[in-house]
């Protein structure tokens, strides 16, 4: 693991071309974790992060908590974590075809992280044999899932890829690519300070 004030060009290797130098303007990177639920008091914990960052905040009465309990432990590849320094600063919640709640800490955001996030729930819906995903936007967040491939009004939905073969291959790369989210997908920003797309 990464000591969290590593700078990025440190982090990959800091490979310069031969005519490039590395700069006194260094960017930091900052490590994250994207992992799976693991209990359901971390659900609970994880929803309380989430549900505070909406206005109004919705409760843990709130049907959506309720569904998601209710579809623990068999959903779980749909209930996400994003970690930072050992703590939770958000997380994409689901079961079925349907994404719940997902947010992020305000000072996560803006670095692709959320982006990062929802294709990793994708995948999971995908090998979970999802044909469509769907969620409700709030109108200031429409923006966000139409560049991520989400139609709708308030009611948003992607159609996911059929499944067959060429499916399946992809699956194997973007599995590879995302690793064993049990023990955790490890996500650093660039030196641009954003974190890669999946695809």
């Amino acid at each position: 693991e990464h000591a969290p004030h590593l700078y990025c060009a440190e982090l990959l290797g800091g490979e310069y071309g031969d005519d490039q130098e590395m700069s006194d303007d260094k960017i930091d990177c900052e490590s994250y974790t994207i992992r799976r639920v693991v209990s359901i008091e971390e659900l609970k914990e994880t929803f309380d992060i989430l549900e505070a960052q909406f206005t109004p905040s919705i409760s843990d009465e709130d049907r959506v908590f309720t569904d998601l309990l209710d579809h623990y432990p068999q959903d779980r590849q749909l209930m996400l974590v994003v970690e930072k320094d050992g703590q939770i600063i958000g997380g994409a919640l689901g079961f079925d075809s349907t994404l719940r709640v997902i947010a992020l800490k305000p000072e996560a955001r803006g670095k692709g992280l959320g982006r990062r996030l929802i294709q990793t729930f994708e995948v999971g819906a995908m090998r979970h044999g999802v044909r469509t995903i769907s969620l409700g936007a709030a109108e200031h967040a429409k923006g966000f899932y139409e560049r991520m491939g989400y139609r709708g009004k308030s009611s948003m939905h992607k159609d996911l890829p059929l499944p067959g073969r060429v499916l399946e291959l992809r699956l194997q790369k973007l599995e590879a690519l995302i690793g064993d989210l049990e023990a955790g997908q490890s996500v650093q920003t660039d030196e641009t300070g954003n974190i890669p797309s999946l695809f």
